[in-house]
């Protein structure tokens, strides 16, 4: 169950419990909105247990899990790759030779990676890399100064941001910049990010597509379609659903071989005659412990003997000794995603293509042309062994991801002043699927992305004393090669998926700073260098950023206390963007949806404007055709409506204006559990309900969707496939269980 629909289960229990105000539902929802991640590990079934321990023992201490085990000390494909050299003693950075035959000879010579700013740093070496995972040691004086104890523990209770040490210190001034310097700017066409990519032309051979961020930048799900096909996951299959005739038919699965138990497809990709799975899965190792002894141990002297040393030659050095114990053994299990491509044009046979595989559990991914991104995330440490014995211990690399088999090249990793949450990105052209193109791994503390057409953003939120800061890095996508443009710090935390936008090159962010006495929302506009150009501080005092849109030169927002004030602003002159208007409603607004162009569709929870109590889900289409003048056209509420994963998670959410279909899944609490599906059609200004479908217990609410192929309409979730007639008011045609 996710946590807003706990939330909601919570809330109407609890109301006609009398409880302290900040442990009301609501209060306790804007705390855990605001903590945006999930420590996530590259190896270590306990490093979440462990890291929430950590964090309320030690300032200094942060999420320290098992690294990752690996014979393999060859690069990847960046620029240089790593040599080993038991002579040179100076880590594993050095480049090997231009000839090195080991090399993939797909991957062309990179241009050399930049410095994100003064955020994140190429690294020298790998010397660099085992030393920014040594967690800084602060005085008792320095931790009561910046407030970390504090700090930690609100993370850790679920206060307002995550908590997280900030990785860059006191790298940007309040709206300052930092931008990588001498370098031409990335060219950019990005188009805005309003819409979702709808399907083919309209008519009988349309079909929908799923709702993404970035239009033309295509997401993963578990459900899609071609228009003939509609292909659903569960577990560690596919099933390929023949919709061509009235009546569906399984026409085959997609099974992937030789996986464990703990193998599962997370999400896929559909192009033409091929499909590309992200699939996740757990490698356990079983590896001899590794025993640290200091010289007071009776047994120190042994193990350095069994290692060929004397106590002469380590010169009296009184640092621990390690040596692996025989008699001992431990688990460690490693997270690991792939990405799969079959053949599927005999859908009956799938045929693999290709297998991409690198360290980490699945982030997301995005999908460019015929490019595919890759992110994944783990939790990092300092191998266990001697900074001089990476050089000279065949396993002694093993805190460094791999990705298709092989280590990272030291100038493909990117450092903060500190930081071991490794936020591994890779992309693979999906017209060579077994090979990479290129990789980064950018060390930070739980970053986020957003992406555009040219370019991914990395943001996070940092803390410095009593102020809370957005810091974004931008990296270029350039034919599948990924390169640092510059680096930015703005006041405040992004809220909202869709409060941070590109159009043209240029960047908007929307903000809300709550380290002061009432919260207050800022946007900033900053160019294609992420230098910027211009800002609007301190609107809506006292209330939160709960959705955003960007259209053209316009951006939408909704902010919330007990109203819900929806906010145009002129964007036309980067340097001075301006309110244009404000309309007041009751309730609030948590997705915003462009139909059309004159159009914008929000859909949230209408409330009660004295108490705040929420009396069910509500729809609201707006007029924007004069964003001077922005208009309510219409306000419906479902008022048994208590939940719905579309105001979280927009792939969820059917939003065709072509088609004109906007539809949702819906749970209700009143007198008993009930899961719907509403599918609306706006006409005339009004909302008009064209089906309400029950849904049953055989798949969690998130994982339905609502999709069309021509004139049939489909509710679709891993264990069924309901199919209804467009043509004939939305009848009932056939269930199909998977």
């Amino acid at each position: 169950m996710y946590e807003e629909e706990l939330l909601e289960k919570i809330r109407k229990s609890s109301e006609e419990v009398k409880i302290p105000e900040e442990l009301k539902p609501d209060e306790i929802e804007k705390k855990l909105k605001s903590t945006k991640m999930r420590p996530k590990k590259w190896m270590g079934t306990m490093g979440a247990a462990a890291a929430a321990i950590l964090l309320l023992c030690s300032a200094g201490a942060v999420y320290r899990v098992s690294g990752i085990g690996s014979k393999n000390m060859e690069g990847t494909s960046c620029d240089t790759a790593p040599e080993e050299s038991a002579e040179s003693g100076g880590g594993l950075g050095d480049a090997m030779e231009s000839g090195d035959s080991e090399k993939s000879a797909t991957v062309a010579k990179a241009e050399p990676k930049r410095d994100a700013g003064d955020l994140y740093k190429v690294a020298e070496d790998y010397t660099q890399v085992y030393q920014a995972l040594q967690p800084p040691v602060y005085s008792e004086e320095e931790v009561k100064e910046r407030g970390f104890l504090e700090k930690i523990a609100d993370n850790f209770l679920g206060s307002k941001g995550s908590k997280s040490d900030g990785a860059a210190g006191d790298m940007v001034e309040e709206g300052a910049v930092d931008t990588a310097g001498n370098m031409e700017a990335e060219s950019t066409n990005a188009s805005a990010t309003a819409d979702m990519d709808t399907g083919a032309s309209k008519g009988s051979g349309s079909y929908s597509k799923t709702n993404v961020q970035t239009k033309g930048v295509d997401e993963s799900d578990i459900v899609k379609t071609d228009g003939d096909y509609i292909y659903t996951v569960s577990g560690s299959q596919v099933t390929i659903t023949d919709i061509r005739e009235k009546k569906m038919n399984v026409t085959g699965y997609l099974t992937i071989g030789d996986r464990t138990a703990d193998t599962r497809v997370v999400e896929m990709y559909v192009e033409g005659d091929s499909i590309h799975l992200v699939v996740q899965k757990e490698e356990t190792i079983l590896k001899q412990e590794e025993i640290q002894m200091r010289p007071a141990d009776p047994k120190y002297h042994e193990a350095l003997e069994e290692e060929g040393e004397s106590p002469a030659e380590t010169g009296g050095n009184e640092a621990a000794k390690s040596y692996s114990d025989k008699d001992s053994y431990q688990i460690e299990t490693k997270s690991v995603t792939e990405l799969l491509t079959y053949d599927v044009t005999d859908r009956k046979n799938p045929r693999l293509e290709g297998t991409v595989t690198q360290d980490g559990y699945y982030k997301d991914s995005r999908k460019i042309g015929s490019m595919v991104y890759l992110f994944t995330e783990g939790y990092m440490e300092q191998a266990s062994v001697k900074n001089q014995e990476m050089v000279t211990k065949e396993e002694a690399g093993g805190f460094i991801p791999l990705v298709n088999g092989k280590m990272i090249s030291s100038d493909c990793i990117y450092l903060p002043e500190y930081g071991n949450a490794g936020y591994l990105i890779s992309s693979v052209d999906t017209k060579n699927p077994g090979e990479v193109v290129d990789e980064v791994l950018i060390l930070n503390n739980n970053a986020q992305i957003y992406v555009s057409k040219d370019a991914v953003y990395l943001y996070h939120t940092d803390y410095e004393q009593d102020k809370v800061k957005t810091k974004i890095a931008k990296f270029s996508l350039k034919k599948g090669e990924i390169n640092a443009v510059g680096a930015a710090a703005v006041t405040g935390e992004v809220y909202d998926t869709f409060a941070v936008a590109e159009e043209k090159g240029n960047l908007r962010v929307l903000t809300t700073d709550w380290s002061g006495s009432k919260d207050s929302n800022n946007l900033y506009l900053l160019d294609e260098n992420l230098k910027l150009t211009g800002k609007l501080e301190g609107m809506a005092k006292g209330e939160q950023v709960y959705a955003a849109r960007f259209l053209g030169d316009v951006a939408y927002f909704v902010t919330y206390r007990n109203t819900d004030p929806l906010f145009a602003v002129d964007l036309s002159d980067p340097t001075n963007p301006e309110i244009l208007s404000e309309v007041k409603l009751s309730g609030f607004s948590e997705y915003l949806h462009f139909w059309g162009k004159d159009k914008l569709v929000g859909i949230g929870y209408e409330t009660d404007e004295e108490t705040g109590a929420r009396e069910g889900l509500k729809l609201v289409l707006f007029d924007i055709k004069d964003p001077a003048k922005v208009k309510i056209i219409k306000e419906f509420v479902i008022q048994n409506g208590d939940y719905s994963p579309a105001l979280y998670q927009y792939k969820t959410v059917l939003a065709d204006p072509e088609e004109n279909l906007f539809g949702f899944a819906m749970t209700s609490y009143q007198n008993r559990e009930k899961t719907s599906y509403l599918l609306f059609s706006i006409e005339q200004g009004e909302f008009h309900n064209l089906l309400t479908a029950d849904l049953d217990d055989s798949a969690s609410i998130e994982e339905y969707r609502g999709i069309y192929a021509g004139e049939r309409f489909y509710l679709a979730s891993p264990a069924s496939i309901t199919s209804f007639d467009r043509g004939e008011n939305y009848r009932k045609i056939q269930k199909l269980e998977l």
